[in-house]
């Protein structure tokens, strides 16, 4: 089966709750990722945990990649994948610590078929400000990917409004402003790939990628192929 995105959400996190309601059921064996942002000015630093659909955990759920920079004011993004997800269910949220509650920090939400009941992370790269304010928002670039068909997915957490997402990605903000992103792409082909917004302004800001897979099943060890053969 391709890889598609069968829906999204997004919400911001009014009243601390990380939260979004996706506009139809999930289907049973497809793929959820949850890419939460925060934002903190002072305290201990932001965290994010407890990923839940339906309000119950979902086995095998894996926090892929998150980062933050490690100024004053602290920006904190993380992709959480939650696999083989149980059909019929609506409710998304996930658990966030150390998190001032404003309006330009939130959850963005994403339904992905064709990634099979066990999907994985093959590459990743995160990327923050790290203490000196920039425009340019930047991942950094993934290493080359294995396989020719992967979902790839980014988001950032940005301290400036941004007017747009990253370029060849299909991008949303969320969390009620510009200030949160991600998006995603549908690759065919082996590749690097990069998540890069401009602020708009020199900001403090935090921002990943991740490129996910089904791995094929492994090949025959050379006693059952010479075994088969020998049939």
């Amino acid at each position: 089966m391709a890889i598609s995105v069968a829906q999204s959400g997004q919400a911001g996190a009014g009243g601390g709750n990380w939260a979004v309601t996706l506009g139809s059921p999930t289907t049973s064996g497809n793929t959820l990722f949850y890419v939460a942002t925060a934002y903190q000015t002072s305290g201990a630093a932001p965290a994010s945990s407890a990923p839940t659909l339906g309000g119950s955990p979902v086995s095998g759920a894996a926090n892929l990649a998150e980062t933050q920079d490690s100024a004053f004011i602290r920006l904190y993004v993380a992709i959480w994948m939650l696999p083989d997800v149980p059909g019929g269910q609506t409710a998304c949220s996930i658990t966030m610590a150390n998190s001032q509650t404003i309006n330009n920090v939130g959850l963005g939400v994403y339904e992905v078929s064709g990634l099979g009941a066990s999907p994985a992370l093959d590459q990743s790269s995160l990327g923050n400000s790290a203490s000196a304010p920039s425009t340019a928002v930047d991942s950094g670039t993934t290493g080359t990917t294995a396989h020719a068909a992967e979902f790839v997915l980014g988001g950032a957490s940005i301290d400036q409004n941004t007017g747009a997402g990253a370029a060849g990605f299909t991008s949303m903000s969320f969390g009620g402003n510009t200030n949160s992103w991600s998006g995603y792409q549908i690759v065919s082909s082996t590749g690097t790939f990069d998540w890069a917004q401009t602020a708009g302004s020199a900001a403090n800001w935090a921002a990943v990628i991740v490129t996910v897979a089904t791995p094929p099943p492994p090949s025959p060890g050379p006693a059952y192929t010479a075994f088969m053969a020998s049939m």
